[in-house]
């Protein structure tokens, strides 16, 4: 060293060590206090910039092999300079920087201060080394001290370290506490963990100043400088570490050579590279990426993206071949490593997989103009608001058709405008006090029909309100003026339903109840809200019936209406008839339908009935019976044309009413003799025209009889006209085809076949085969041909009468 670079210490003899780490990019990165004041703080710098104070010996050329070779350099530069240059080593062999050291010693301490200069360096480059140790930790670095220290001393066969860090005590092997000790605190700026000691054994003779030398002095307190420095990055580190290793993304830092320096077990697993194998190679070496487009290798340079001459991202299309073999998408971002004093000394990328994502975006892009054509041809008015300040306005942001639709305005027109300022109404409405709920809370919340009104109009509207993931406020409603109108309808029908005096059950298309009148909570003892959804059948039908429920719902469906008698039950369980009208009744949808079911309790009126028939039944009787009394050849007519004739009746189809009805005017077919004398009814000779009109009188004499009771009145013309022929030749009208009713026409069969196959007092019984051939020869002029046919049909099919 030159006398020159010593101006600020020449006035005194120095005898400290010197120590600086220089790194490959030639920049300082760490010096101890003494090289701090021959040099200055120049920690970062080029050390280049020191040439003009270096000695002779010592040029920058000497730095630089030390870099390329590998290998220690050491010379003596003058009777009181040792000077060493020593390479600290990556794990690769490579050098990633070098520890200069300048000792001040005399001649004669030469040798055994350059022996110890050794010693020290080899500490030095070993902490170091430590230094970029992936799985390092506090208590393996004070072991190591503990360890190592001792042989960096002076005199290592008489030393002995004890290290307390945290609380915790670290010895050297072989450890001897005695009373020749120097103690050095382990800190940095930020916190104190703790002190180095070293011992000498006390019974050496050598002078303590001798052992407690200034060499040996600025070591410990360099070791213990450079311990708090670690100790101070493991414990940040160490946090810092533990997140990297927890996040999702894979994560890889590098030197500003681009050699990685820690990989996380995320970018490990992607890559397919233990973490061991990655730490210490070049980034392109294990992080190889494609262009995913191109298929070409993407190659990363560290040194231009530290200099800022290139991007410090990946390539956009960046991808990676997993171990599997399939190529994956990166995303990723990337930050400046720096050090305490703020220079970059490296780059940590983050990155992750968004091959998946990057599909879903695109199928994304590909379904949007699918998702406009539903939003915007959705029913319902759909708004999208964003938030500004503290949810004092709500501006549009989009509005879809039906939207504009039910609001009579283009979107042009609304689109970044206020809520309140586009539809005045919307606070009196309570819109905006609900956006309000739902931005603060992130429930979703609902306004029921409520009536809105505003300059622009005003009616009924239903609206539901959604918070986005975005933090905009979503809008759905619909106008429901119609549907309130109907409601309103609907109630006054209901009310007007409830006044009426039978009970009437509406069910929809499942036959779950829908509506029940009061009429009906009175007739059958449930309350409407005690039966309202449920099954009908299950409510009205008695056990047993389903068949002809069925029967009943099926000819409802297909005719739109049934009527007809049915036995139902009450909540007590008790079986009554019923008389009911089914109706179907569309849905203005025209989809839907409604089954309204009108009933009232008949039991009464039915036994009433019963009773009636009864009485009837005997009044028929004894009318036949005086009748047929008349004559004996007349006995068993009536009750045989009776039986002939509701035969034909049922298999020309005619209901059960009106077979009723023809079987009665059977019976009572010839009332009317009852005022022809008995002595023609007798009369076994011909008879006279006297005789014969009053015979034909008997159709007119019935009439007048039966009109007395009401009850007969339904078979009145059957009787009047049985008598009546098609041509018009019969009596008493002489009416002509149509003219006569259809019961009429039966009864003229029946009554001319059992009169030809029964005795008469003119004549014997003529037989059947005559019988039949007078109605057949006759069919179309004086019988209906219809009731003819039938007629023979029955006969030739084995029809017998019960009596003559």
């Amino acid at each position: 060293m030159s006398v020159d670079s010593f101006d600020s210490a020449s006035t005194k003899e120095p005898s400290n060590v010197i120590l600086l780490e220089i790194g490959r990019n030639g920049l300082i990165e760490w010096m101890n206090e003494e090289a701090k004041s021959l040099f200055g703080a120049v920690r970062g710098e080029s050390f280049f910039s020191l040439e003009n104070k270096l000695t002779d010996c010592l040029k920058t050329e000497i730095i630089d092999r030390v870099f390329t070779e590998g290998a220690l350099f050491s010379t003596t530069c003058s009777e009181s300079q040792q000077i060493s240059v020593t390479p600290v080593h990556t794990n690769d062999g490579g050098v990633e920087r070098v520890v200069l050291s300048i000792a001040e010693c005399e001649i004669a301490k030469v040798k055994l201060q350059s022996l110890q200069l050794k010693r020290e360096l080899h500490l030095i480059n070993k902490i170091s080394k430590f230094m970029w140790e992936k799985d390092r930790s506090v208590s393996s670095l004070m072991i190591f001290l503990a360890n190592e220290l001792p042989n960096a001393m002076s005199y290592p066969d008489l030393a002995s370290v004890k290290i307390i860090c945290d609380g915790k005590e670290y010895l050297s092997p072989n450890f001897r506490e005695t009373s020749l000790s120097s103690t050095y605190p382990i800190q940095s700026e930020k916190a104190d963990f703790g002190f180095i000691t070293e011992y000498y054994d006390e019974s050496s003779e050598m002078d303590p100043s001798e052992l407690f030398n200034e060499n040996e002095k600025s070591l410990f307190s360099t070791v213990a400088e450079r311990a708090g420095e670690i100790v101070e990055r493991i414990k940040t580190s160490r946090t810092f570490f533990e997140v990297l290793e927890s996040i999702g993304d894979g994560v890889v830092s590098t030197d500003m050579e681009g050699r990685i320096v820690f990989i996380n077990n995320v970018a490990a697993k992607m890559i397919g590279k233990e973490e061991s194998e990655a730490v210490g190679e070049q980034i392109n070496k294990v992080l190889k990426l494609y262009d995913s487009e191109t298929g070409r290798r993407i190659l990363l340079d560290t040194k231009k993206m530290i200099t800022a001459e290139g991007s410090i991202s990946f390539h956009p299309n960046a991808a990676i071949v997993s171990p599997a073999g399939t190529m994956r998408l990166l995303a990723d971002s990337a930050e400046f490593v720096q050090d305490d004093d703020g220079e970059v000394i490296g780059i940590v990328h983050s990155f992750k997989d968004v091959t998946e994502e990057r599909g879903f975006l695109k199928r994304l892009a590909d379904n949007e103009s699918r998702f406009r054509l539903l939003f915007d041809n959705m029913g319902m008015g759909v708004m999208i608001c964003s938030v500004e300040g503290h949810a004092e306005k709500f501006i549009l942001r989009d509005v879809n058709k039906a939207a504009e639709r039910l609001e009579g305005v283009r979107r042009e027109k609304l689109i970044g405008r206020d809520i309140v300022e586009a539809f005045p109404g919307s606070e009196r409405f309570g819109l905006v006090e609900v956006f309000r709920k739902v931005y603060s809370s992130g429930e979703p919340a609902h306004i029921p029909a409520t009536h809105y009104s505003d300059k622009t109009g005003s009616g009924w509207k239903e609206v539901s309100v959604f918070k986005l993931p975005s933090g905009e406020i979503v809008s759905l409603y619909q106008d429901v003026t119609q549907r309130r109108r109907y409601q309103t309808e609907l109630e006054m029908q209901s009310h007007i339903l409830n006044e009426v005096g039978k009970a009437i059950v509406a069910t929809d298309s499942n036959r779950e109840i829908t509506f029940w009148n009061k009429a009906a909570e009175e007739l059958y003892g449930w309350k409407s809200e005690e039966v309202i959804g449920k099954k009908a059948s299950e409510v009205l039908m008695p056990e047993g019936n389903e068949k002809k429920v069925n029967e009943i719902f099926s000819s409802l469906l297909e005719k739109g209406i049934w009527k007809g008698v049915f036995s139902q039950k009450k909540r007590n369980g008790e079986i009554f008839i019923a008389e009911m009208t089914d109706l179907v009744v569309p849905v203005e949808d025209g989809k839907s339908r409604i089954f309204v079911n009108v009933s009232s309790d008949i039991t009464e009126q039915k036994r009433t009935e019963e009773t009636l028939k009864n009485t009837l039944k005997s009044t028929v009787e004894v009318l036949s019976v005086i009748t047929e009394s008349r004559s004996p050849f007349s006995v068993g007519h009536q009750k045989n044309v009776s039986r002939l004739a509701s035969e034909i009746a049922r298999k020309l189809g005619l209901g059960e009413e009106r077979l009723g009805f023809v079987t009665l005017a059977g019976l009572l077919l010839d009332v009317g003799l009852i005022a022809v004398p008995s002595e023609i009814l007798s009369k076994t000779g011909l008879l006279n025209d006297i005789e014969r009109r009053l015979i034909e009188q008997h159709v007119v004499k019935g009439k007048e009889i039966l009109e007395k009771a009401d009850f007969f009145r339904p078979i009145i013309d059957q009787i009047y006209q049985h008598h009546e022929r098609l041509d018009g030749s019969g009596y008493p009208r002489g009416l002509k085809g149509d003219e006569i009713i259809l019961e009429a026409r039966i009864l003229a069969v029946a009554d001319v076949f059992e009169s030809m196959v029964s005795h008469r007092p003119q004549r014997p019984a003529l037989g059947i085969e005559k019988a039949l051939l007078e109605l057949k020869s006759n069919a179309g002029t004086l019988y209906d041909p219809n009731v003819v046919r039938t007629c023979v049909l029955l006969i030739e099919s084995g029809f017998t009468f019960d009596s003559n």
